[in-house]
């Protein structure tokens, strides 16, 4: 007889927009939103700290694991970054010698600049150029299965979701490896009286945090762009709980 049950794990993923993710790795930093040096000197942060962990992996001293956090941190900075930053990061690319063609992503001049890949080499010119395509589109579809940057290590660290099977958009372990806990959408009086400046209608997002015994208030996000982003990315997250896919 024929088992007409449905694989939830073949089931599509209905990709989850990029500015959500954005968002919920600011949120997950605790970084202000409307404070754009603040994103850039975090973003900057990472790329130094990267510059140090590619020293580290071109020597043969770094494990799986510092590779993962090194793709992560780069990521993580060109999602930071406002416009201007974007493109002062862009320009130091192109100093490092970096080419572009087009409108190539930022995280991928980022990549070959500041990532683990030996270009100093000639014969290894191509084993680097295939490596760093993997990780790029590893990395495009990690954020639109909604993996914010600081959990990537966990994430390519799960079997089944290698570098290998994501750049191909395989994902064979669809467990969620996104967490929501440090979010709520909140309207409750107690949150009302703390935000003097709402207005009747206003929408707005309240980071709680439950400490094992209360519950803590971190703060608010007003930003219209903001708080529709983080909304459509409960949305899906919860349409994908429907559907089983996590």
């Amino acid at each position: 007889m024929k088992n007409n049950t449905t694989n939830s794990s073949r089931r599509p993923r209905r990709p989850i927009d990029r500015m959500a993710v954005r968002a919920a790795l600011i949120v997950n930093l605790r970084l202000d939103q409307d404070d754009p040096r603040q994103l850039d000197n975090r973003a900057w942060e990472y790329i130094n700290s990267a510059k140090i962990i590619r020293g580290k992996v071109l020597k043969g001293l770094a494990n799986r694991a510092l590779y993962y956090k090194l793709l992560a941190m780069i990521t993580a900075a060109t999602m930071l970054l406002s416009e201007d930053g974007a493109r002062q990061l862009r320009a130091a690319c192109f100093r490092l010698g970096v080419t572009a063609r087009g409108e190539t992503p930022l995280l991928r001049l980022a990549l070959k600049a500041f990532g683990p890949y030996d270009y100093t080499r000639p014969e290894r010119r191509r084993s680097a150029d295939k490596r760093l395509s993997r990780d790029f589109h590893a990395l495009e579809f990690a954020t639109r299965q909604g993996v914010i940057p600081t959990r990537l290590i966990r994430f390519f660290g799960t079997p089944g979701n290698g570098l290998d099977e994501c750049s191909r958009g395989k994902l064979l372990n669809t467990r969620s490896h996104i967490s929501s806990g440090d979010l709520m959408v909140a309207g409750t009086p107690s949150i009302l009286n703390r935000t003097r400046s709402l207005k009747s209608g206003d929408q707005f997002i309240a980071v709680v945090r439950f400490t094992g015994s209360r519950f803590e208030f971190n703060g608010v996000r007003f930003d219209p762009a903001e708080v529709a982003a983080i909304a459509s990315f409960a949305v899906q997250l919860r349409e994908r709980k429907k559907a089983g896919l996590v």
